[in-house]
């Protein structure tokens, strides 16, 4: 896939884990990648749980392939930023 996914909004995700054309973990790890590039020049995100993150994608991935996803945003990752 050429588009970058960390661009896309979440209702582009939905409609490309719907249609299996990206799944949440595909999402999710171009997320930490550009997080990973971009966080020691910002500094914005001190603590990333990447591999609680990664065990929330795959659970979202499981349930999209079984056409049951909790929500239409199931998988769409978010970050939370404390000040």
């Amino acid at each position: 896939m050429t588009q970058d996914l960390t661009r896309a909004s979440a209702s582009e995700l939905s409609g490309l884990y719907g249609a299996r054309k990206a799944s949440p973990v595909e999402v999710l790890e171009a997320v930490l990648d550009k997080a990973a590039r971009l966080n020691p020049v910002l500094n914005a995100l001190p603590l990333i749980d990447a591999d609680g993150a990664r065990a929330q994608a795959r659970a979202s991935e499981a349930r999209w392939a079984k056409g049951e996803p909790l929500s239409p945003i199931d998988g769409v990752p978010v970050s939370i930023k404390e000040l």
